[in-house]
């Protein structure tokens, strides 16, 4: 059977039109000079689908579920397939895109350009080689199936072959006619590689297609036409490689056996327009696409005899050995073996001389600098990022007029902008407000160098550098205070002081991926071991850099990462707490309890699937990620500078549009705030205010769940909520919460989870049971290392550490900076607190609280003492000097005190409401016949608490005299938990003298005397709310 040449059809407008396949052949892809991209269901659709790309695509190309075109905007736009939306900018250029090739596994795109260069991209990373040495616009580019060759033609008359590890042109032919716009071309001398192996590479040459062998570029063979008289401009091997189809600028189409010369098939273009598009369909039906310079598109049908016809690539499944044995069982006719194998590859295989370079497994991540853009983007932005932290930005032009690095403050009073010449060619830097920091790669014949400039040394030194060992290459740098780190390719993590002295060197488990510094901290991530298939295998250490000898703070362990993602960004927040962000956008916080937590995903946050953000620093104190939106790309561009963007720390539970979530989420984020300050506050006193802030909003919020759950009627759900609660106090406020909602069950639950947390209060004063691996490990001593694998320790080193549990005075913490003092404050803490729980005997016990002509103590006068600001109290607190022994509470507390332990122990004595209700519900009914059972539970409630306050029992609040709203409540009794939370932290009391025995006997003696001689007055109903306020507050 002859090849059927189908009529052509209208698909663009006049002028260079292309043409490719989907991968199941189902569809023809078309784009041309009016800018818009049609997807064709087949030559006779009539309603094909069109997609505006630009206002000129000259080329388009498909793999999988995307497709990518070259526009005259300059760039590779990604498009996803059959849908058509816009998926992200591969690469940019700064002339229009000539032509694209993808490699038949689909990681890969090559582009050409008329700017004369050729990129290389990674699909998936979007790291890209440039390839730059051609004179004139790209006319085509082919890619290796092995990713280790590309080759390139030209308008300057050249196809070149190019090696993608040196980027160097290996072989050149001089075939093609020399012009000097892509428009002018009569020939675009395109190549193709044979399909898989990548064996022979057939390249047009006049009128004929020679076929050259890999590794030594010998000419092996070639292909003609009698027909032809145009020269030949494309090539193309079919997907099983037996058949090699070319068309010339005359508008032939010729198809060979790639290992016979003579022409098996040969069409012509009715009109002998120039094809300037052509495609084999990958579905093996003997069909070839093509399109010619007027925008017309036209199929070849059985363009391969039907004895020959091309068969599809083997799948995975067809290889399998039950698929072959069962084929092989079952023939029926010995003819079906003559396609099974070809010699025509292994004949070809047999000239190699040289033996391939076998690839690794798994790609490991290469190093880089946080904050950082890749080198190969300074062809694409003119420049590059060699850090842009919170200090300032550090960029880097390498052009041939120029090679130079520029130095920004965003404070301008640390220090002015810097201009330096980069004749070291630095490829990476790190800017702390101490020293700029900048390292260069090995090079021909000069070893890698570091270079620190000194930015404000009080002696004048400008700078100084080192240079690395022969054979040692640096590969990552960091910088904080006090200190420089350089990591190498040897694996070591070489020390230095800012001034240039060399400290400890670190051998790392694995190959350096970044490093990072925060103050005294050093973080180091490093490759622990090969991952599961497409995913990282990622570990970390934090060191604790100081003025001692070098510390881990914490054990070499792994990174959390989203599967099938790479390490974007590590680094320290403001506060010095480590976190990462990976490629999907998962911003990560390793919390001060040692585990790795999402805290926002940056990609819910952007509009295209194609935009990502460039993180920049970290605040926990406002809740933010400050960082730069990149559209399609995963890095922003030098010129213009973008604008900073902050994106709000939000935890990723599930359904977030609930109210209950949004309070859960923020519940949470407030807790893990809450122990970052706790630790911070130990050695920076200025964040107690936000700390402050911080519990105040736990408590608020906890509240607001509590209240939530009892009007959803879920009183198992608040109950829990109440097991969360921080403390007794905010417990106590949901109790008198339930108790005004009538939910008297609810609120005998309550009761027991605040004797439960007071228990629990009360014995954490006298052990503080914590191991190793919860432990916060941010404690700033330097003197003991944390380690989370060690978990048995020796008793000495655990009373040392419990004791940073236990509070901290403002004279320890000025007394943990100096190392000689730290066991003594640790020491004295701690028997400070043993003492304190130690049993009153009944001769030490304090004179009576409620003795009159002691102080004139009424209830408003108490309620003003606890309304006293913080910092009333702490004045008065410096004012007062401290002792060795145990520092007695001031009478009120004491009063407090003693008045909530009678409180708990009487209501372990006392039968709940509903127990009583129902032993005493029928005298009740003859009582008060006439009331209804809703009535009759009222009048109960209001019998049972003035049973209660008769037998001097636990006081409850009475519902009526409970007139505040919920909110009001929160605010007082917050406020009032505020201050005691403050006042234990800081554990400074006014001192008071303690009275000796024979005075304490007198003035109890007077007591009992005038206890006697005064009868007992009854309490007014405001006067006992305001007591009881006063008792709930202070217990």
């Amino acid at each position: 059977m002859s090849a059927k040449k189908r009529p052509m059809r209208f698909a663009h407008s006049e002028g260079h039109t292309s043409v490719c396949y989907s991968d199941d052949g189902k569809y023809i892809l078309t784009c041309g000079t009016d800018g818009d991209v049609r997807i064709w269901a087949g030559l006779e659709d009539d309603d094909p689908t069109p997609q505006c790309a630009g206002e000129q695509v000259l080329t388009v190309a498909l793999k999988g579920d995307h497709y990518y075109v070259g526009t005259d905007n300059n760039n590779v736009q990604a498009y996803t397939f059959p849908g058509s939306d816009r998926d992200g900018i591969v690469s940019r250029f700064t002339a229009p895109v000539t032509h694209l090739d993808i490699s038949s596994d689909g990681t890969k795109i090559a582009a050409g350009s008329s700017d004369m260069e050729v990129h290389v991209t990674d699909i998936k990373t979007l790291n890209t080689v440039v390839l730059t040495g051609h004179k004139a616009p790209i006319l085509g580019v082919s890619l290796d199936p092995k990713h280790k060759y590309m080759v390139s033609s030209s308008c300057d008359g050249t196809i070149c072959v190019w090696s993608l590890e040196n980027k160097q042109i290996v072989k050149t032919w001089d075939y093609l006619p020399k012009c000097n716009d892509f428009f002018a071309a009569k020939c675009l001398g395109r190549t193709s590689w044979i399909p898989n192996t990548g064996s022979i590479l057939a390249v047009p040459r006049g009128k004929e297609i020679e076929i050259y062998e890999r590794y030594t570029w010998n000419k092996v063979s070639s292909h003609s036409a009698e027909q032809v008289t145009y020269d030949f401009s494309i090539t193309m091997f079919s997907p099983c490689g037996k058949y090699l189809a070319a068309s010339s600028a005359g508008g032939d189409i010729c198809v060979w056996r790639t290992n016979e010369e003579s022409c098996m098939t040969y069409v012509r273009h009715d009109r002998g327009f120039t094809i300037c598009g052509l495609a084999w369909n990958p579905s093996g039906n003997k069909e070839i696409a093509y399109c010619d310079i007027m925008g017309q598109l036209g199929t070849v049908e059985d363009c391969v005899p039907a004895l020959e016809h091309t068969e599809k690539p083997p799948t995975a499944q067809e290889t399998q050995i039950s698929h072959i044995f069962a084929e092989l069982s079952h023939i029926e006719d010995i003819d079906k073996l003559s396609n099974v194998v070809t010699s025509s590859d292994d004949d070809l295989e047999s000239k190699m001389s040289v033996i391939e370079k076998i690839t690794p497994a798994v790609d490991l991540q290469p190093p880089f600098q946080p904050s950082s853009t890749p080198v190969h983007l300074q062809h694409r932005f003119h420049g590059h990022y060699l850090v842009w932290n919170s200090v300032g930005i550090v960029r880097c032009y390498n052009t041939e007029q120029d090679n130079s690095i520029d130095v920004e403050f965003h404070d301008t009073s640390l220090h002015h902008a810097l201009h330096i010449n980069n004749y070291l060619k630095h490829t990476m830097a790190t800017l702390t407000e101490q020293v700029l920091v900048l390292a260069c790669e090995v090079q021909e014949e000069t070893p890698s160098k570091v270079v620190c400039v000194l930015l404000n040394a009080w002696d004048g030194s400008k700078e100084w550098s080192v240079d690395l060992p022969e054979g040692e290459e640096a590969l990552a740098v960091a910088a904080a205070q006090g200190w420089v780190a350089v990591a190498t390719d040897t694996r070591y993590l070489r020390l230095f002081t800012v001034t240039g002295t060399q400290r400890e060197v670190v051998s790392l488990p694995g190959p350096i991926v970044c490093v990072c510094g925060y103050k005294n901290r050093l973080l180091a991530v490093y490759h622990s071991g090969m991952g599961l298939p497409g995913d990282q295998n990622l570990g970390f250490v934090v060191l604790s850099v100081g003025s001692g000898p070098l510390q881990a703070v914490t054990t070499f362990q792994p990174v959390a990462m989203t599967p099938k993602c790479t390490l974007k960004w590590a680094g320290f927040s403001d506060e010095g707490t480590p976190f990462t962000v990976d490629s999907a956008g998962i911003v990560r916080m390793f919390c001060r309890k040692g585990y790795w937590m999402p805290v926002c995903d940056t990609q819910t946050h952007s509009k295209g699937k194609s935009d990502h953000y460039f993180v920049i620093g970290i605040s926990e104190k406002y809740q933010n990620i400050r960082c730069v939106l990149c559209k399609g790309s995963y890095y922003p561009p030098t010129t213009p500078r973008p604008a900073l963007k902050k994106l709000p720390v939000l935890l990723p539970l599930c359904d977030m549009t609930a109210e209950k979530t949004i309070l859960e989420e923020k519940f949470w984020r407030s807790q893990i705030s809450c122990t970052t300050f706790e630790d911070v506050c130990k050695n920076e006193i200025g964040f107690y205010a936000h700390k402050d802030s911080l519990e105040r909003t736990l408590k608020e919020t906890i509240i607001k769940l509590f209240a939530l759950a009892c009007r959803g009627g879920q009183e198992y759900r608040a109950v829990e909520m109440c097991n969360l609660m921080p403390s007794h106090h905010v417990a106590q406020l949901a109790m008198k919460y339930a108790s005004k909602l009538g939910k008297m069950h609810l609120a005998d639950k309550v009761s027991e989870v605040v004797t439960l947390k007071m228990e629990e209060s009360s014995l954490r004063l006298n052990v503080q049971e914590e191991d190793y691996s919860t432990k916060s490990t941010w404690d700033k001593s330097e003197t003991s290392a944390l380690h989370f694998k060690n978990n048995s320790q020796t008793d000495e080193n655990d009373d040392d550490n419990r004791t940073h549990m236990n509070g901290h005075r403002e004279s320890d913490i000025i007394e943990s900076t100096d190392g000689e003092s730290l066991l003594a404050a640790a020491k004295k803490r701690r028997s400070e607190s043993r003492v304190e729980i130690k049993p009153i005997l009944s001769s030490q016990r304090r004179l009576n609280p409620f003795k009159k002509s002691l102080s004139k103590l009424d209830t408003g006068r108490a309620l003003e003492n606890l309304s006293t600001s913080y910092a009333e109290q702490s004045n008065k607190n410096k004012n007062s000097t401290t002792s060795s022994e145990p520092t007695p509470r001031p009478l009120d507390a004491k009063q407090t005190k003693l008045l909530a332990t009678k409180l708990t122990e009487s209501t372990k004595k006392v039968p709940t409401f509903i127990e009583w209700f129902e032993k005493e519900k029928e005298s009740l009914q003859e009582e008060f016949p006439e009331l209804a059972e809703k009535e009759l539970s009222r009048q109960a409630t209001k019998r049972y608490k003035e049973l209660m306050k008769n037998n001097k029992l636990v006081p409850l609040v009475d519902s009526q005299d409970v007139s505040l709203s919920l909110n009001d409540t929160v605010d007082s009794e917050a406020s009032t938990c505020d201050t005691t939370v403050l006042e234990t932290t800081r554990s400074e009391e006014p001192e008071v003298s303690t009275p000796t025995t024979a005075n304490m006997k007198r003035k109890l003696d007077q007591v009992s005397t005038s206890e006697k001689e005064v009868p007992a007055k009854k309490i007014s109903a405001s006067s006992s709310s305001k007591l009881m306020s006063f008792m709930f507050k202070k217990s």
